[in-house]
């Protein structure tokens, strides 16, 4: 479940989600993410993850830079062998 907290539609600047696993080794562990972007060239998303119990595990925080398409197609083509 998520919602976006700002921007226009499919021009989204913050959002928010909780994801649970539902099955698995994972089964009953939440993880709450909390995204948006800090500029228009950076980008930050903060995740909670939680296990079964309700016990804090760890806090996961990545940021990211923006890129274009171009960009992103050679640097998948790279991981890609290609």
């Amino acid at each position: 479940e998520g919602a976006f907290d700002e921007g226009e539609p499919w021009a989204w600047t913050a959002w928010h989600s909780t994801s649970t696993y539902l099955d698995g080794e994972y089964e009953g562990m939440v993880i709450t993410s909390t995204d948006g972007f800090t500029s228009d060239t950076s980008f930050l998303a903060v995740k909670e993850i939680v296990d079964a119990a309700g016990e804090h595990i760890w806090d996961i925080v990545e940021a990211l830079e923006i890129t274009d398409q171009a960009t992103f197609e050679a640097r998948l083509a790279e991981l890609q062998g290609g």
